[in-house]
C-alpha cells in the first residue's frame, strides 16, 4: 500500500486532508478505465502545475476524463491557497503510478474489505513455478538457428591507409537519422578508409561533432575533403551547418551504396530506427521504393523497446532469438496488440527466447506485410540499415520469403556510404563548401532553413481561390454572420452556400485555411478517434466561434450529386454524415449562444427533398418560404457555375501540358488536396523543384462504371477516375494521399493500386503526426526514381465511354466514344 500512504503523506504535506472516500472511487476509475486500454492523464508533461490548460492532452478521451477529474478531485477538503496545485499534483501522482494502477486498484479493494493473503505460501509457489512448455494451442514456428550465424560479423573492415604519407583527397558522407547518425570517408577509388556509427540520441549536431572528432582523431591532418554529402532526416539542416555539396534523399543513397557494393543487387531491405524502406531495382537504378507509413512496429525502435522491457542488452537480442527450439507466434499487428499477445504469454510462463524469437517474426511479417506489400522481390536481397546487427531478423527473413538474404560489408553506415559515392559522381571538379572537422557546437548554431512557401509563389493555392472561393468576399456589416468550416465537403460546394446565404442578406464568414493553431484547437476539443479531416473540423469551429459569428453552418450530408457517376447513390462516409453532431456535442455551440444551421442534403431524393430542408433553416433564419425557396435557386445555379470553371479550368491545363514536360497529379479527395495542411505542402516543394502540379479536378473527367459499377463512395470516384489517364499518359505520375483512419482509403488504395497497373506513383499516408521531412524524403526519392523509369511511346488509348489517344507527341488529339477498344502497352 506504499502508493496510498504517498498519497496520504504528500497532501497532508501540502494542508490538504487525508484522502477521502471520494479519491479512492477517482482511482478506481483511473483503474477501470486503464483496464480499458484508453489514454489516462499525462498531461503533467505539458507544464500542468503552471497552466491548466497546458495540461490537456491532445488525444480524444482525454479531454472529457480530465473534466471528470479535475471536478472530483476539486470536491475533496482544500485548503483555497493550495487547492489548485493539489488538483495537479494528484494529477502527477496519479501519472508517475501509472503502470501500477492496477494493483493499487485491487489493494485498496482489498482493504476495504479486509481481505488477507498468506503472502509465504504466494513466494513459495512462485520460486516452484516452471516455465511453460508451449501448449498445443499455441502457434509455433520454425526455429531460426538453422538459417544462419554470425553474418553482422567483420563486415566494417575499412582500407588501411597507416602506410599513406601523402594527403589523401576523400569525399565525405553524412546520414543524419532520428535513432543513429553514421559518418563515412571515401578515396577517389570509392573505397571506404572510416566509418562512424554513432547514436543520434535526440541531438543531431552533438552526433556530428562527435564523428568529426573522432574521424580526425584517427586520420590526423592525412585527409583532403574534396566533397561533401549528407542523407537522412537532418540532410538540409546539417548540410547547412557543415556546409555540404551535395543533398541527397535516403533511398536514393542507400541504393547507391547496395548498387557500387555489388552491381547485380535487385531488392534492398533496409530497417532503421524509426523508418522502413523497400528499394526495387534494375540495372542500377531504383525502379520502385516503399516507406513505412504510421505503425512503427517493423522498426529497429521497436526491438529496442523491448528488449529494454526484458533487461537485454539489444547487441544480445538477435543471439537469444536464435536460442529458441519453439519461437512464438506473435503476429504482425500494431504494437499495441503484440505487447498484449507479449503480456498474455508471459503471464501463462512462457519461455523469454521463445518470445524474442516470436518478436522477430513479427519483425519481419509486419515489413513485409506493411511495407513491402505485394511489390516485387527479387533474388539478389541486401538487408541494410542497424537492425541487420540482429541475426534472429535476418534468419526470419530467410525463413518467410525462402530466399538467401545478403548482409552486405559497411551494412549499418550504408545511407553515408551512399552519400558519399553520389557526392563522388556529382563534384566534377568543382571546389567544396564543407567547412571543415574543426566545427563546434556555436559553429553549427540552428539556422531556419528556407521555406519553400515563402521563396515560391503559391499558385497553386492562388488557383484553389480562384475556383472554390470564386466569389467569397465577407463583408464588414452589421449584418448576421454565418460561420462556414473551410474543410470537407465545403471546397466543393461552397459557391451554393455562399450564394443562398447571400441572397437572404447574411454575412458569410469562412475560417481561415487550416494552420498550427487550427490543428491544436482540432485537437483540444475532438472527442472522438476519427480520421485527420474530421478532427480539423473542431479547429475551423473553435476558430470562427473567435470570429463572433451568430450561426455555424454544417449540413448533414448523406448522399452528394457527382456529375457522370452511374451509382444509384452517391454516400458520403459514415462520419461524414455525422461530423455535424460530432462538432456540436464537442463544442456545445447553444451554450455558446451560437446557432447551428444543419439542413438535411440527399442529393438523391431529389430538389424538393432538399428544398423542405432548407425551408426549415429559413424559418430558423426568420425568413419567408418565398425567400428561401428564391434563395436556395440562387445556390443551385452557383453550384453550375462552380461545376463549369472547373470544366474550363480542367480543358486549359490539358492544353497546356507541354509535351516533354513532367506534371504530378495530386490525388485525393478535394480537400485533401485543396487544403495547405493535408496536403502537407507538396504542392509547394514540388514548385521549389520546378515542377508542374495539376490537383486531380484539373483532369477531364473519366468513367470508370465498367470497372466500378457501384462505387457509391464519392470521393472513391474522384480518386479513380483520373487514374487511367495517367497510366497511360507518358508524362502524368501521380501522388495518392490517404489519411491514416479512413476506412474507405484502406479499401479504395488497393483499388487504385490494379488501375496503375505497374506504372510508378507515390502513395503517403497522412495523419496529424506526419512529418515534413519523410515527406519531402518520399517525393524527392519518387523523383529521382522517375529519372531511370522509361515509358515507351506508344499509342495508348483509354477505353471507357470517353477515351483519349495519345499520339507520340503526347498530344491529346482525339476525345471519341469507344466502348470495346482497350490497349495498354
Amino acid at each position: 500500500m506504499q502508493l496510498f500512504e504517498d498519497i496520504e503523506k504528500y497532501l497532508i504535506q501540502h494542508k490538504a486532508d487525508p484522502p477521502s472516500q471520494r479519491l479512492k472511487e477517482i482511482l478506481r476509475l483511473f483503474i477501470c478505465f486503464r483496464e480499458k486500454n484508453i489514454q489516462l492523464l499525462t498531461g503533467i508533461e505539458g507544464g500542468a502545475i503552471d497552466n491548466r490548460s497546458n495540461a490537456i492532452m491532445q488525444t480524444p478521451v482525454y479531454n472529457k476524463m480530465y473534466e471528470i477529474v479535475v471536478k472530483l478531485l476539486s470536491e475533496m477538503t482544500l485548503s483555497e491557497q493550495s487547492e489548485p496545485n493539489n488538483i495537479f499534483r494528484a494529477d502527477m501522482l496519479l501519472y508517475a503510478y501509472l503502470g501500477g494502477t492496477g494493483a493499487f486498484g485491487t489493494a485498496v479493494i482489498a482493504r476495504k474489505d479486509r481481505l488477507s493473503i498468506n503472502m509465504d505460501k504466494v513466494f513459495s509457489l512462485l520460486e516452484s513455478l516452471e516455465e511453460m512448455k508451449s501448449s498445443e494451442d499455441t502457434i509455433t514456428l520454425p526455429k531460426l538457428s538453422p538459417y544462419g550465424k554470425g553474418d553482422s560479423f567483420h563486415k566494417h573492415i575499412c582500407k588501411d591507409i597507416s602506410g599513406e604519407r601523402e594527403w589523401i583527397d576523400c569525399y565525405l558522407g553524412v546520414d543524419i537519422g532520428s535513432t543513429s547518425t553514421n559518418v563515412v570517408l571515401i578515396n577517389k577509388s570509392g573505397e571506404i578508409i572510416s566509418c562512424k556509427y554513432l547514436r543520434t540520441l535526440g541531438d543531431p549536431v552533438g552526433a556530428v561533432l562527435r564523428g568529426f572528432k573522432e574521424i580526425k582523431e584517427e586520420l590526423g591532418e592525412r585527409v583532403n575533403i574534396i566533397g561533401a554529402g549528407t542523407t537522412g532526416s537532418g540532410r538540409y539542416m546539417i548540410g547547412k551547418m557543415i556546409g555540404a555539396d551535395v543533398i541527397k534523399d535516403e533511398i536514393t543513397a542507400q541504393a547507391k551504396a547496395a548498387v557500387q557494393i555489388d552491381s547485380e543487387v535487385d531488392t534492398i531491405f533496409e530497417i532503421g530506427g524509426q523508418d522502413s524502406k523497400y528499394i526495387s531495382i534494375e540495372n542500377g537504378a531504383v525502379v520502385d521504393f516503399q516507406m513505412n507509413k504510421i505503425c512503427a512496429a517493423g522498426t529497429g525502435s521497436f526491438i529496442e523497446e523491448q528488449a529494454k522491457k526484458f533487461n537485454i542488452p539489444i547487441e544480445n537480442f538477435g543471439e537469444i532469438a536464435i536460442e529458441s527450439d519453439t519461437p512464438i507466434s506473435l503476429g504482425e499487428r500494431c504494437t499495441v496488440f503484440i505487447e498484449t499477445s507479449i503480456a498474455s504469454f508471459l503471464s501463462r510462463g512462457a519461455k523469454l527466447n521463445d518470445i524474442v524469437s516470436g518478436l522477430c517474426y513479427s519483425i519481419v511479417k509486419n515489413y513485409l506485410d506493411r511495407v513491402v506489400g505485394q511489390k516485387r522481390i527479387g533474388s539478389k536481397i541486401f538487408f541494410q540499415g542497424g537492425l541487420a546487427y540482429n541475426q534472429g531478423v535476418i534468419n526470419a527473413f530467410r525463413v518467410i520469403t525462402g530466399k538467401e538474404i545478403i548482409v552486405p560489408p559497411f551494412f549499418s553506415v550504408t545511407g553515408a556510404y551512399g552519400v558519399a559515392v553520389l557526392t563522388m559522381e556529382e563534384m566534377n571538379g568543382q571546389k567544396s563548401t564543407f567547412k571543415g572537422f574543426d566545427l563546434t557546437a556555436e559553429d553549427l548554431a540552428f539556422q531556419s532553413p528556407n521555406n519553400m512557401q515563402d521563396t515560391v509563389k503559391d499558385e497553386f493555392h492562388e488557383n484553389v481561390k480562384k475556383i472554390v472561393f470564386y466569389d467569397y468576399m465577407p463583408e464588414d456589416s452589421n449584418k448576421k454572420i454565418v460561420g462556414i468550416p473551410r474543410a470537407l465537403f465545403t471546397y466543393g460546394m461552397f459557391s451554393m452556400f455562399n450564394a443562398f446565404f447571400k441572397e437572404l442578406d447574411l454575412n458569410v464568414v469562412l475560417s481561415d485555411p487550416t494552420d498550427e493553431s487550427t490543428i491544436a484547437l482540432g485537437q483540444q476539443y475532438a472527442m472522438d478517434e476519427t480520421c485527420y479531416p474530421i478532427k480539423l473540423i473542431t479547429g475551423h469551429v473553435a476558430e470562427l466561434m473567435e470570429k463572433k459569428v451568430d450561426y455555424i453552418f454544417f449540413p448533414d450530408l448523406v448522399t452528394v450529386d457527382h456529375p457522370g457517376s452511374q451509382s444509384r447513390k452517391n454516400y458520403g462516409c459514415a462520419f461524414m454524415q455525422l461530423a455535424f453532431k460530432v462538432m456540436n456535442r464537442a463544442m456545445e455551440l447553444d451554450k455558446k449562444g451560437i446557432s447551428l444551421l444543419s439542413p438535411t442534403m440527399a442529393f438523391h431524393t431529389g430538389k424538393e427533398s432538399i428544398m423542405k430542408s432548407f425551408l426549415k433553416i429559413g424559418e430558423q433564419l426568420g425568413k419567408s418560404p418565398e425567400q428561401t425557396r428564391k434563395a436556395l435557386e440562387k445556390g443551385l445555379e452557383a453550384a453550375n457555375r462552380f461545376e463549369e470553371r472547373m470544366g474550363e479550368n480542367s480543358r486549359m491545363v490539358m492544353s497546356q501540358l507541354k509535351p516533354d514536360e513532367i506534371a504530378f497529379v495530386m490525388i485525393s479527395k478535394i480537400y485533401g488536396v485543396a487544403d495547405p495542411v493535408l496536403n502537407m505542402g507538396i504542392p509547394e516543394k514540388l514548385a521549389g523543384m520546378g515542377y508542374k502540379i495539376i490537383p486531380f479536378y484539373d483532369l477531364i473527367e473519366g468513367d470508370i462504371s465498367k470497372e466500378h459499377p457501384n462505387m457509391f463512395w464519392p470521393f472513391g470516384q474522384h480518386i479513380l477516375e483520373p487514374a487511367q489517364l495517367i497510366r497511360c499518359h507518358p508524362n502524368l505520375y501521380a501522388i495518392f494521399l490517404t489519411h491514416h483512419g479512413c476506412g474507405p482509403d484502406s479499401i479504395l488504395s488497393h483499388y487504385f493500386r490494379e488501375e496503375m497497373r505497374g506504372k510508378p506513383y507515390l502513395h503517403i499516408e497522412i495523419d496529424e503526426h506526419s512529418s515534413g521531412v519523410g515527406i519531402i524524403t518520399r517525393v524527392e526519392a519518387f523523383i529521382n526514381s522517375l529519372k531511370s523509369t522509361k515509358v515507351k511511346p506508344a499509342y495508348h488509348i483509354i477505353c471507357q465511354k470517353t477515351a483519349f489517344c495519345i499520339c507520340r507527341k503526347w498530344q491529346i488529339v482525339l476525345s471519341i466514344f469507344l466502348s470495346t477498344i482497350y490497349s495498354y502497352g
